[in-house]
C-alpha cells in the first residue's frame, strides 16, 4: 500500500518522495491515535465516537491516497451509524492490519 500513497501523493500533489515518506510518517502516526481512541469508543459501547472517528479515518485516509483505509475507516462510520458496536472491533483490527503494512 506503501507504493500506492507514493504514487498518489507523486501525481495528485506534485511532492517527491522524501516528502511523501513524511507525509505517510505523519499519517501513520495520526491513525494510530485514532485507533486508540476508537478500541476506548468499542470498549465503552460509544457508537456515536465510534462513527465520528470512522469519519475522521476516512477523511485521513482520502486525503493521502490510502484507498483500503478509507473504506475501512467508512465501514466503521457506517457501523457506528447503525448503532453496531460490535462490528466496529473487525473493522479496527483491519485497520491496524492495513497500517501496520506502511
Amino acid at each position: 500500500m506503501k507504493e500506492m500513497i507514493v504514487a498518489y501523493i507523486r501525481d495528485n500533489m506534485g511532492l517527491d518522495e522524501e516528502f511523501a515518506g513524511e507525509l505517510i510518517d505523519d499519517y501513520r502516526s495520526t491513525i494510530t491515535e485514532y485507533i486508540g481512541k476508537a478500541h476506548a469508543a468499542i470498549e465503552a459501547s460509544d457508537a456515536a465516537e465510534m462513527r465520528r472517528i470512522g469519519h475522521t479515518i476516512k477523511g485521513f485516509s482520502a486525503n493521502i491516497g490510502a484507498e483500503p483505509v478509507r473504506v475501512l475507516g467508512l465501514k466503521l462510520q457506517e457501523a457506528g451509524e447503525a448503532g453496531d458496536v460490535a462490528a466496529g472491533s473487525g473493522l479496527v483490527e483491519e485497520i491496524e492490519g492495513a497500517i501496520s503494512a506502511l
